[in-house]
């Protein structure tokens, strides 16, 4: 509820409808560090591909390492 609603006179239901239908509702972007970087990851995988970061690939045994390849992100 918008913080002007409670400042209006509660006898009167009409205004506190009125300023209630004016009142616009929040959007909420989500913005972090982590959410900046799964974006990046997600524009560079192709279609029915899976890009991970180093830490992830680093935690994984060698079958599964096997599976991945690099993205020279340097040179490309």
């Amino acid at each position: 509820m918008h913080p002007n609603v409670d400042n209006v006179a509660k006898s009167d239901d009409n205004i506190i409808e009125r300023k209630k239908d004016r009142i616009k509702k929040p959007v909420y972007d989500i913005l972090s560090y982590t959410m900046s970087i799964a974006v990046k990851m997600t524009a560079l995988a192709n279609p029915n591909h899976i890009v991970i970061g180093q830490l992830v690939y680093d935690m994984l045994d060698e079958s599964q390492k096997s599976a991945f390849q690099p993205i020279n992100l340097l040179n490309g």
